[in-house]
């Protein structure tokens, strides 16, 4: 809860029921903002910040209504949608279902003002969301061979396994039809 503020909405909706918050935006509170929130820089290039968040759709929904993310950094005049992170609120589930949405590359590494908000698209909002978890995290990188989170050792034993020509293998980071010096690069810059 700590960072979320009320700016139109969210008033005693936050509570916590998986040790990170819940919300509800509707129309008597159509906004959620989060106070200076600090985006990370990426740990190795090529690796968005990705934006996630459960959302259901509680009760009925304004035909035109969508949920969208928007960050405001301080020389902003006002907060401005992010690409891709517009939802059509009549597409969305009753059940939670997480949404994700990559942070532009030029709010990374800043402080901004993010903003979950409702729109009636022209017409008076009529929906109600539920939001939980809402979190930041970094691509994972297509070094990460093996999927456990982290491009280690394994991973580079799966790179040199597969060390030549290799049309289509996962190691061929590049695409150019071999697992080469580019693609050990690419491994090594995200080692970690």
């Amino acid at each position: 809860r700590a960072g979320w503020a009320r700016h139109g909405g969210i008033g005693a909706t936050l509570a916590s029921a998986s040790g990170n918050w819940f919300a509800r935006v509707s129309s008597a509170r159509p906004r959620l903002v989060h106070n200076r929130m600090h985006l990370p820089s990426p740990p190795a290039p090529g690796r968005p910040l990705v934006l996630s968040l459960k959302v259901r759709r509680s009760g009925t929904f304004g035909a035109n209504d969508l949920l969208r993310v928007e960050l405001e950094r301080h020389a902003d005049p006002g907060p401005r949608p992010v690409p891709g992170g517009s939802w059509p609120v009549a597409g969305l589930p009753t059940a939670f279902a997480t949404l994700s949405v990559a942070i532009p590359a030029d709010a990374v590494g800043r402080t901004v003002l993010l903003h979950l908000a409702l729109d009636g698209g022209g017409d008076a909002i009529g929906s109600t969301l539920d939001i939980d978890e809402v979190s930041l995290a970094f691509a994972a990188s297509p070094a990460d061979l093996t999927g456990d989170g982290r491009v280690a050792g394994n991973d580079l034993g799966l790179l040199l396994a597969g060390w030549g020509p290799c049309a289509g293998c996962s190691a061929d980071f590049d695409a150019d039809g071999a697992v080469d010096g580019p693609d050990l690069g690419r491994l090594l810059g995200d080692w970690g």
